[in-house]
């Protein structure tokens, strides 16, 4: 059919018609395809600058917090299993989540593996942040389920301390 038609023009309206849907097949492929291609490469090479200023920032504040950390406080040293979970008792009780405290197991020589039931989440990481500042007991493993409860977690959480 459009064999037909285009015999049927002269020479020139041929040539004409052909440049046309060359024109239109150009224009198409460039809107489709290249021009969106371009600006997603374009906004991807500014979300990736942006990341990159974010990591330089983080990472000089992590710097930054680690020199006032180690200025700042010296640790107690833990001596045993039995002494790391009597800094637990205590600390929780200080902050007074040792109500959430379901259970506490020690695990290994330098491990403690505790249940903490309906806590609030911000009060569970300030004693976590806590135990590591002070004591040198770090999250080894952390398990953290939401609860029904608006900021509350119930969460499993293997303690290590550097002995």
């Amino acid at each position: 059919m459009i064999k037909a038609y285009l015999q049927q023009l002269s020479p020139r309206e041929r040539t004409m018609v052909m440049l046309a849907a060359i024109a239109v097949l150009t224009l198409l492929f460039y809107l489709a395809l290249w021009a969106p291609l371009q600006k997603g490469i374009k906004n991807k090479q500014r979300l990736v600058l942006l990341q990159q200023e974010q990591l330089k920032t983080m990472r000089a504040q992590a710097q930054d917090i680690r020199l006032a950390q180690s200025s700042s406080r010296t640790r107690q040293n833990i001596t045993d299993s039995s002494s790391l979970l009597s800094v637990i008792d205590r600390t929780a009780k200080q902050q007074k989540i040792k109500s959430a405290l379901q259970k506490a197991q020690p695990e290994g020589e330098d491990g403690v593996r505790l249940w903490l039931v309906d806590i609030n989440f911000d009060r569970m990481i300030d004693w976590l942040n806590q135990l590591d500042l002070q004591y040198g007991i770090y999250v080894s493993d952390i398990s953290i389920e939401r609860d029904e409860k608006f900021g509350r977690v119930d969460s499993r959480i293997l303690l290590r301390a550097n002995l």
